[in-house]
């Protein structure tokens, strides 16, 4: 479906498309092979310069019981501009795509939106578009990201961090990457870890290990060890050329005095230095979508810098044909 939004750009929408027209998806959530992993329908929205062909911006939708999900099954996805537009274009370009999801039986679009440093456009103008087109927010997030650059971690962490690197070093506590064959054992040590501080993990095993055996080079799991006993566990995934998540961080209660979370996220920052990327998303400080102040100050300590993440819905009337 086409349909003219000006003399530069156009609104295109697929469904269930196999070989989808981005050459840049922007996070691994928009690749067709991981949307092809899931049962539910898939609809996709694209906006196109007509003058070049290259997409501008795009939406995939995960469809089921009437409600579109960008993206039900990853941390965030929602509507991506690759470049900065007119408010204009943006607001025609996000009434086409609920008129289009309307039309198909669709009452309810959610959008899990991604942090503020993901976006290359100004985020407040598409947010505000999103809101003149009727969502609302039905949930707020505080997310921080660690902006990796060539000087020492230790150089932007609190005083009191850099003690507890200190003596993680020196007793010695080893960083490992593992092997992904190693999946099963560490996520029943991460499901362990979580269970003593009564953080869920969100994710069942199997879906973890299709994910996986799908994108095994963008999958990492790395721990820090006491004389081989795991303290410290996470499993990263580079979500793009640039970012690495942290997605499932755990630590052990009884090392809280020495804080091998710490050590680890050093080592993390410098394997994201050498492999190149410029951040790690450290994910939202909050559980059960309760900020955690606790949270937020260890998070800061280590120089994470703040931002949102927002869950937007929108209620449609349906117009099935």
């Amino acid at each position: 479906m086409d349909t003219i939004l000006s003399k530069k750009y156009i609104f295109q929408a697929e469904e269930n498309q196999h070989n989808p027209p981005l050459t840049d998806p922007v996070f691994i959530f928009n690749e067709i092979q991981y949307l092809s992993l899931w049962p539910e329908k898939i609809i996709s929205c694209y906006l196109r310069n007509r003058h070049s062909g290259s997409i501008t911006g795009f939406c995939h939708f995960q469809c089921e019981n009437k409600t579109a999900w960008s993206l039900y099954q990853a941390p965030f996805a929602s509507v991506y501009l690759k470049e900065d537009i007119g408010f204009g274009i943006i607001g025609s370009f996000v009434s086409s795509m609920i008129d289009f999801l309307g039309e198909r039986g669709i009452s309810k679009i959610c959008l899990k939106h991604y942090p503020d440093f993901y976006s290359v456009s100004p985020p407040d103008k598409l947010i505000t578009a999103l809101l003149f087109a009727g969502f609302q927010i039905k949930q707020t997030d505080i997310n921080h990201a660690l902006i990796i650059s060539e000087q020492p971690f230790e150089v932007s962490v609190h005083a009191m961090q850099r003690r507890r690197i200190l003596k993680c070093a020196s007793r010695g506590y080893l960083f490992q990457h593992h092997e992904n064959n190693e999946l099963e054992f560490l996520f029943k040590k991460i499901q362990e870890l979580r269970m003593q501080k009564n953080i869920p993990v969100k994710i069942t095993l199997e879906r973890l290990k299709v994910l996986v055996d799908r994108f095994p080079d963008q999958y990492h799991l790395f721990s820090v060890q006491d004389n081989g006993r795991i303290i410290a566990i996470t499993l990263m995934v580079s979500v793009n050329s640039t970012t690495l998540y942290n997605f499932l961080p755990a630590s052990d209660e009884k090392y809280s005095t020495s804080s091998p979370m710490v050590y680890l996220i050093k080592n993390l920052y410098e394997y994201a230095l050498s492999h190149h990327y410029r951040y790690i998303d450290l994910g939202v400080s909050s559980i059960k979508n309760q900020p955690q102040s606790g949270l937020i100050n260890f998070k800061e300590n280590l120089g994470g810098v703040p931002g949102i993440k927002f869950l937007l819905e929108k209620t449609i009337e349906s117009k099935n044909v």
